[in-house]
């Protein structure tokens, strides 16, 4: 969905009260299966905000409506859309169950308005990366979280600008389980792959939840390769998979287009996190410390490592958490984008 274009036609805007804070809803910016984005207005302070709006048809989509929005009140990074406020309540008006989520009001739109804003020229080498040195400090934020988050529904829709800044948002589909398929009996396979068909976007989804009895652990490599796909993407301006690719993304068949004006090191970037097994997938902190180091380096590859060692990240190193939690917004180099 686009977070941020027209306004369709359909629900009329209501005024309704969040734990205490008045909300009038202004025009409807998008609408899915499940719910409804809106612009809306904080009536006190004239602040103006994304209103998401979730059905919940069912006790297992309260429950899951309930996470998403525990799981995001809770998230403080400059490069993570803010969650201000939220509640799941009955709405008797319309007889059903609500959950809804007090959002920021990100003006620039999602990173797929970006690209077509720069449908002609593409982004250069230099964009690509600004806009990904952003989404990895987000998506290291999550993994050192305690426990680690896994985003699992990264792609372009869900990358969103705001004064310059780029922000990860949608939090739906994002979990703290890591799943072992080894010690999973065929019920629950089943039950894993209906769950990431409705949760998870299929060109986007990694070998691991593409097919099941590859038996690989599902864990924060997920976010990697959507990761992946998202970088492809904005070198190329086309996913990497298509839709029912499901052999090429087990494999991870994709094609590097001829003459491109990217560098060897782009390239073997992208080819570090399109790795069909998550154990020879790069980790966020490999992908940083490239970043950090990517004008100096002759080439990028993996370490030779069998097992990821995430070290101090997964130690719960309190100094680390509380430096991260006091980052304020960082102002990037505008001349780019």
């Amino acid at each position: 969905m686009n977070l941020f274009g027209q306004g369709s036609s359909g629900p009329q805007p209501e005024s309704y009260e969040i734990n205490g804070q008045e909300y009038h809803e202004l025009n409807l910016i998008a609408e899915g299966g499940y719910g409804f984005i809106w612009r809306a207005i904080e009536t006190k302070t004239r602040k103006f905000c994304v209103i998401k709006k979730i059905i919940c048809q069912s006790k297992e989509a309260i429950e899951q409506a309930q996470l998403e929005l525990d799981l995001h009140r809770k998230l403080q990074h400059p490069n993570i859309v803010k969650c201000y406020n939220g509640v799941i309540k009955f709405n008797k008006k319309l007889n059903q169950t609500i959950a809804y989520m007090v959002l920021e009001l990100c003006e620039g739109g999602t990173l797929i308005d970006l690209l077509k804003r720069y449908n002609e020229k593409r982004l250069s080498e230099q964009q690509v990366l600004l806009v990904l040195k952003q989404l990895v400090q987000a998506i290291k934020y999550l993994h050192t979280q305690q426990p680690p988050i896994t985003h699992r529904d990264l792609k372009v829709e869900n990358v969103l600008l705001h004064n310059k800044v780029f922000k990860i948002c949608d939090f739906g589909s994002a979990s703290t389980e890591k799943i072992d398929l080894n010690s999973s009996n065929k019920h629950q396979i089943s039950q894993y792959e209906e769950n990431f068909a409705k949760q998870t976007t299929e060109i986007y989804r990694p070998p691991e939840m593409t097919d099941l009895y590859l038996k690989y652990e599902i864990n924060e490599k997920v976010d990697i390769w959507m990761l992946g796909c998202i970088l492809y993407t904005m070198c190329f301006y086309n996913p990497p998979f298509q839709e029912s690719s499901k052999l090429a993304i087990v494999e991870a068949s994709y094609v590097i287009p001829k003459d491109n004006k990217f560098s060897n090191k782009m390239i073997n970037l992208i080819g570090i996190m399109l790795q069909p097994n998550p154990k020879d997938r790069a980790s966020i902190f490999e992908i940083e410390d490239i970043l950090k180091n990517y004008d100096t380096l002759t080439q990028i590859q993996r370490k030779n490592s069998q097992e990821d060692d995430f070290g101090e990240f997964q130690s719960g190193d309190q100094k680390t958490q509380e430096q991260q939690q006091k980052q304020k917004t960082v102002q990037y180099d505008d001349s780019l984008i």
